[in-house]
């Protein structure tokens, strides 16, 4: 009888994904920016950008860690969480990884956005881990997919328009994995982004 105890809890044990954790205070994620490193250079003087918060689709923007199953619904990982509500997140990552890349004081600090001369806006169309089976055994996919927009200020003229996206496969079925695979697909998007927009400024 002990035997066949140990084998049933083991069966349930192997059948436990990242969507089902046994109940217990989350643990908290957060997603580090773009590492500084060599500047976009320029001879000119950069123009002042406001990062604005990013919007979120619905149903994704919670503190809640989102993934999509094969059948279109939207889950969440049990057990784990951003460290902040999705938009806080990602305001705060784009915020300081413009900083890191583009010349010194030309990206405004939040309390200061109105002397800005052009706003960067961006939709957050995916954010969400992604699994193509029904039971969420194998490592998902990270999709992340903005909208971003720069806009001259004083004019309220579109200066750039681009839609970035990116999937990276989760290297195993982990919350460490997964969240990994959630901070290299936004580095990419971030990045492309930074050279699209602001690499002809040299």
């Amino acid at each position: 009888m002990k035997n066949l105890y140990l084998c049933v809890l083991m069966l349930i044990l192997a059948g436990c994904s990242v969507l089902e954790r046994a109940e217990k205070a989350p643990s908290l994620y957060v997603l580090k920016p773009v590492p500084a490193g060599v500047n976009i250079a320029s001879d000119r003087p950069t123009p002042e950008i406001a990062i604005r918060k990013p919007e979120i689709e619905p149903g994704l923007n919670t503190e809640k860690i989102a993934v999509l199953k094969a059948d279109r619904t939207l889950d969440f990982i049990s057990g784990a969480e951003w460290a902040a509500q999705l938009e806080d997140v990602l305001a705060s990552f784009l915020q300081a990884s413009y900083e890191n890349k583009l010349p010194l004081n030309s990206v405004v600090e939040e309390d200061y956005q109105s002397a800005a001369d052009w706003d960067l806006m961006t939709t957050v169309r995916d954010f969400q881990a992604e699994y193509s089976g029904y039971e969420a055994s194998e490592p998902p996919v990270i999709r992340v997919t903005f909208l971003m927009t720069l806009r001259d200020r004083n004019n309220g003229e579109t200066l750039n328009k681009l839609v970035l996206s990116r999937a990276v496969p989760a290297r195993a079925n982990t919350e460490t994995e997964i969240v990994s695979a959630f901070e290299q697909a936004l580095r990419e998007v971030t990045q492309e982004s930074i050279q699209r927009f602001f690499g002809d400024l040299n």
